[in-house]
């Protein structure tokens, strides 16, 4: 081969440009940036990488992100937080921002710094990643004694919280998906000895892949706990989603697995319907400790009474209506009675048969 045209092709290869993910150029960097940072990787980075010098500051490459690599995983990321458009939320806890995770191919992901309060919830993650829907942690990388970053799968569709407030109707088409993910992860989660505790819409994120289905993860572990240990906990911390039978006794009488069933209920309801439950709606304001036994009792009466009553605005046979009862027999006042995960999984199986 001729030498000079073996030199630039060797040349070329050193130097090839990565293609950034969708929604980068233009968005959080220009071209520009996006280029210089995939030449330093494949030259300086690599050789300081190999030298345990893991976290590279923008000032040391002359570059606009800091670069850094998880030396358990080998995974290399670039860091967008101080980038316009890559703040994605906080929470009690977390800050959530977008990286990039560049090998073997770049694509978005969530980088959350988490204090020392949240390392639970990484050691929870860990257990449970392989349950379909539940979100993937691809690192964790403790920075201190009280701080730590969790990289996790991006989902680019928002939550269901976004859904409810601002009144995002879903797809027909998507229904069944998502009522397959979230029943599919929920019942995963308990499979391997934990409940969620803290199942609710701003904790159900969507992401769509392409022109594929809209497809749901299930985030936010800090609440977790066993469903046989920590039986001072209460079964469920969010209030809305907490079923009837917490006003009638202990939470550690209370069957976990069918108080999260009823949690579950009212995210498929959501779905369909985009706003909550109207008997949900008000029990956020009530403090069941402070309530004397008789009106605990008339509560759950209320309770019940209302959720009897909106079986009457189901319409049967269409798919809005019959999944709608899906959700609303996951949600049966009386635990006894109330649909189990595994139940809902075959009435689905047999709905899609049916639609």
């Amino acid at each position: 081969m001729n030498r000079l045209l073996f030199v630039y092709l060797l040349s070329s290869s050193l130097f090839a440009i990565q293609p950034a993910p969708k929604g980068v150029i233009g968005n959080i960097l220009n071209e520009q940036e996006w280029n210089a940072i995939s030449q330093v990787l494949d030259t300086r980075a690599s050789k300081l990488f190999e030298q345990n010098v893991n976290f590279l500051t923008p000032e040391k490459l002359g570059l606009s992100c800091p670069i850094e690599k998880d030396p358990k995983t080998g995974r290399i990321y670039i860091h967008l937080k101080d980038k316009p458009n890559s703040f994605l939320g906080t929470g009690c806890w977390k800050t959530v921002s977008k990286s990039i995770l560049y090998t073997p191919k770049p694509k978005i992901v969530a980088r959350c710094e988490v204090n020392k309060t949240g390392f639970k919830e990484v050691e929870i993650l860990k257990k449970l990643q392989g349950v379909a829907g539940v979100v993937k942690l691809y690192s964790f990388i403790k920075r201190s004694e009280s701080h730590c970053d969790m990289f996790l799968e991006y989902c680019n569709s928002g939550s269901l919280l976004k859904v409810e407030y601002e009144h995002i109707p879903i797809q027909e088409s998507d229904y069944f998906q998502l009522f397959d993910d979230i029943l599919t992860a929920v019942h995963g989660i308990h499979e391997r000895g934990y409940m969620h505790r803290d199942l609710h819409r701003g904790n159900i994120l969507l992401t769509r892949k392409g022109k594929g289905p809209l497809r749901a993860r299930i985030i936010d572990f800090g609440q977790t706990i066993s469903l046989t240990k920590d039986k001072d906990k209460s079964v469920v911390i969010t209030k809305s989603n907490s079923p009837p039978e917490t006003f009638l006794t202990s939470h550690s009488n209370i069957d976990r697995r069918k108080a999260e069933c009823y949690a579950v209920g009212v995210t498929l309801y959501i779905i369909v319907n985009s706003l909550k439950p109207a008997w949900t709606r008000n029990i956020v304001d009530v403090r069941v400790s402070e309530l004397s036994k008789e009106m605990r009792l008339k509560v759950h009466q209320e309770v019940v009474r209302l959720w009897q009553e909106s079986s009457k605005t189901i319409v049967p046979n269409t798919l809005a209506g019959d999944l709608g009862l899906l959700a609303h027999e996951l949600m049966n006042p009386n635990p006894k009675l109330r649909l189990s995960l595994i139940d809902a999984k075959t009435r689905l199986a047999q709905l899609r048969q049916k639609y």
